[in-house]
């Protein structure tokens, strides 16, 4: 998997944005990004974990608001995420949607603190 923390990939009018990287999974920021870039409006998530174990070998999860849940477009998101990833069309996985999160935690930071923000 050739991706690093901050690269930014187009998928059907929004963009991922690689937020965190592991040897085998992936977690994007999916965010509508100005042209200039310098401007982003975050609206959802996605994550994608290879390697597994089980039924499918990806799992696919998304957080996303209600106007990108219909299976056309969940499907187009999946098969994207996949290209981005350099994954076979025949991938088995496993996608689960769920609404955008209401509460995100980060933490804990260096003076011991956990921060809690409101989506």
């Amino acid at each position: 998997m050739d991706i690093n923390v901050g690269d930014h990939f187009d998928v059907l009018r929004f963009t991922a944005i690689a937020r965190f990287v592991a040897d085998s999974s992936v977690f994007f920021e999916l965010a509508h990004v100005s042209q200039s870039g310098f401007t982003r409006s975050g609206f959802g998530h996605a994550a994608v974990m290879l390697g597994c174990r089980g039924e499918h070998e990806a799992v696919v999860l998304l957080s996303l608001p209600d106007e990108y849940q219909d299976m056309e477009t969940l499907r187009a998101i999946q098969q994207r995420l996949f290209e981005i990833l350099s994954l076979p069309d025949d991938q088995s996985f496993y996608l689960q949607l769920s609404p955008r999160p209401m509460l995100e935690g980060h933490g804990p930071y260096a003076d011991g603190h956990f921060a809690v923000s409101g989506g």
